[in-house]
Formats: structure tokens, sequence, C-alpha cells
């Protein structure tokens, strides 16, 4: 009777671990299934990608990627969110579909708009051969590395690209490869079979150039165009006169050279950092710099850290303005100004450690920070110039005993503002605590 028990017993936890079994498997078909499913490929042609992952990887055996292959996933597959307040979208998660693009070794070519707009990184394979006209378009891709198997590039690129580097071996452009990159700063291409007559006509803000290949020379006439420019790298055999046209030219003095050379992430003149071309989630600006310039990290999208050394002393107009995916700032501890719209539109920095050696905040310097909670002004700090903190929608708490000062919409429209510790003889302007929660503060 136990005998027929124990196999009784034997039999029943060896259907049950079958059927584990069987659910497991089921369970990994199923999701291999899926994934494959993402991809609606044609005789080596990706057509159409269905999936919503961050990073997508184009697989093997794909030999062109076609327009529009991401369409369907702009809309419907963006995760960001917004919260709705007061006529401001505020920004709550930052993942979304397609932010990042790896291409396999087998993609030979990119159509036109095959890279969606909501990616902010594109790895190129070796073994890419074309990139057609408006291939990267829509992308929002700050720095771009060609392939050196690149052989032909046609008005391919985005207006937000800053820095483009490739050692190609050959490679082929046309008048019109840089027509859409009004935001080129620095250019790095080897292997440059030729130079159409206008091919930096649009490119206004590029300040350096390293061009190497079997071009037989540039127009100087197109340099005019270039008032920006501080470097230029030419093959040996084409510099003429080149470089005494570039120290006649009236804008800037230019050096030139006849070597490929890399430029750095940083642009640096007098101590003072001019322009950010990088495209790192950390950026540790160089010991040395005291004045991070007008609009230098404006707008760049990937930055979530931004370490200062000790020896910046200002900080100037727009310097860190629409920095999305901002979290954290390490400010100089001998930082002395930060100017007007210095962080404004930085939706996703809770809190700013700022420095005790901080004399002056300029005009809306933390204007629409919607993520922003508590405030603390350094004691040097005398006044709160005109909407420096208007429209920080969380805001819930701000330490300003020194200052004496505070202009016209400071604060207004900071609805969970209430928690304000003044000075008694602060002078308030017009509408500073107007849509919060601050009572009794009369305005001068």
């Amino acid at each position: 009777m136990e005998v027929q028990k124990m196999k009784g017993n034997i039999k029943r936890i060896g259907l049950v671990l079958l059927t584990l079994l069987t659910l497991s498997l089921g369970t990994l078909v199923v999701n291999a299934e899926t994934k494959d499913s993402d991809f609606v490929i044609e005789n080596g042609v990706l057509k159409q990608y269905k999936g919503n992952d961050d990073t997508v990887y184009i697989p093997e055996g794909v030999t062109k990627i076609a327009s529009d292959a991401f369409k369907n996933n702009e809309i419907y597959n963006d995760k960001r969110t917004y919260a709705f307040e007061d006529d401001n979208y505020i920004l709550l998660t930052d993942k979304f579909c397609a932010r990042k693009i790896v291409l396999s070794s087998t993609v030979k070519e990119l159509e036109s708009y095959a890279i969606p707009t909501r990616t902010k990184e594109l790895v190129l394979n070796e073994g890419l051969e074309i990139l057609d006209d408006s291939a990267l378009r829509d992308s929002s891709i700050k720095v771009l590395k060609l392939p050196s198997t690149l052989k032909k590039i046609g008005d391919a690129f985005s207006p937000y690209v800053k820095k483009i580097t490739g050692n190609c071996k050959e490679v082929e452009v046309t008048d019109k490869t840089f027509i859409s990159a009004g935001d080129l700063r620095v250019l790095e291409l080897a292997g440059v079979k030729n130079i159409p007559k206008g091919l930096f006509s649009e490119c206004r803000k590029i300040t350096r150039m390293s061009l190497t290949g079997s071009y037989a020379e540039i127009k100087t006439t197109d340099l005019r165009k270039l008032k920006k420019l501080r470097a230029i790298n030419t093959s040996k055999a084409i510099q003429g006169n080149l470089k005494e046209y570039c120290k006649n030219l009236k804008n800037n003095k230019i050096t030139v050279s006849y070597e490929m050379k890399k430029f750095g992430d940083f642009l640096i003149e007098n101590k003072k950092l001019v322009e950010y071309t990088g495209n790192s989630e950390i950026v540790k600006i160089p010991n040395g710099v005291k004045v991070i310039g007008e609009e230098a990290f404006a707008g760049e999208i990937n930055i979530k850290k931004i370490v200062m050394p000790n020896t910046v002393r200002k900080i100037e107009k727009g310097a860190f303005e629409v920095c999305d995916m901002l979290k954290s700032v390490k400010f100089s501890k001998k930082l002395i100004s930060i100017g007007d719209e210095a962080f404004c539109w930085n939706t996703m920095m809770e809190k700013y450690n700022l420095p005790k050696s901080l004399k002056n905040i300029g005009k809306k310097a933390f204007r629409k920070n919607y993520s922003l909670k508590t405030v603390n002004v350094p004691k040097k700090v005398k006044t709160i110039q005109f909407a420096t903190f208007e429209n920080c929608v969380n805001l819930k708490k701000v330490n300003m005993k020194s200052v004496t000062s505070i202009e016209r919409r400071a604060f207004c429209g900071d609805k969970k503002l209430k928690k304000v510790k003044l000075n008694k003889k602060v002078k308030v302007g017009k509408k500073a605590f107007l849509f919060t929660k601050v009572k009794g503060q009369k305005t001068t």
C-alpha cells in the first residue's frame, strides 16, 4: 500500500515538473516569436519596426533600412509622460522607443528618413556604404561617427548634429551634404574624394574642421562665410595660398595645418569655455576654465550630470538652458555669477546646491524648472531678479533671509510655494508671488 502511494506521489511530482517545463519552454518560444515579429523584413530590407525597445539592435541579414521604417513608433510608442498643469507640460519620465539604434554588420544603406525623431544615438557599422538624402534628417543625434567603409553621403544630416567624425577610406560628398547641418561645430573627415563649391555654405557655426583626402582644392571664397572658424587642417598637397588667405581674413585668425587632427569635446579660448561638442551623460569641465560661455551647453539632451572645477567664476547667459535630462550640478566653490536664463527649462532638476561664494543670479535663471522643490539662496545674493524662479510649479520651500529685493514675477506661477523665509526689510516687486500660496507680502 505504501509502495503504491509512493509511486503515485512520484507520478504526480513528475507531472507537475513536466507541466512547469512545458510552460517555461512555451514562454521562451512566445518571447522569441514576439521579438522576431518586431521586424518586418523583405528581401533584406527592413520595412518596419513594430517594437518599443529603448535600444534597437538591427538584425543580421538586413542590408537596407527603408524610409519611415520607424514611423509608427514615434507617436504610439513614445514613453515620455507629461503632467499638464497651468498651461505647462511637466516631464515625468525620459524613456521612449528607439532612443539608441545599433546597426548590424550587414547594413549597407540608410534610405531617406530611415532614422526616427527620438533617436539620440546611432552606432553605424563597418560595412555601411551609403547615407541617402535625409537619412538622419529627423533624428536628435548630436555626435556622429562615420565608418571607414562609407562611400557616399547625400544631404543626410539633421539640424541638431554638432560633431561629425570619420576616418573613411574614400568618400564622395555633394554640394548639399551639410546643407541641413546648420548647428555643425566640428568636422573631422578623412578620405574625402571631392569638395564641391558651396559645401559649407550653411555651416556658419563651424569652429574646427579637419579634412584630408584626394580632393584637389578648397574654394577659399567658401571660407569667408565661416565667421567662427578657428582651425582648419587640410591635405598638404593643396596648401598653396590657403594659409596666407586665412591669415588675411578679417573675421579672426585661423590656424592652418596639413595633418589629420582630432579635436577635443571642448573649445576653450582665454580660459573661457566657448563650446561643447561631446556626447557624454556626465560632463567634467576642464580645470582652469574661468567662464562658461553663452549657450555653451544649451540644448544638450544627453547630459545628466555637470561637474565644475573650482576655477569657474562665471556662468554666462543660457549656458545650460534646455538640458532636458540634467539631474545634477556640482558647482565651483568660487562661483560668483550665474547669468540670465542660465538654467531655464531644465525640467528634471530637483535641487541646486548653490555655492556660498555666489553673489549674482540673473533674470529667468531657473525659470520653468518644473521638478525643482527647494531653493537655498546664498547669503551674498541680495536680489532675486525678474522671473528668476517663475513657473517652478513644484517649488515648495525657499530660504532667502539675506535677500533685500525681490523683483517682478520672481516666483510667479509657483503654485505649491508656501514656505518662504524672508528678510524683514525685503522689498517685493509686483506679481512676485502671483499664483502662489505665499500670503501677506506687500509689493512696492
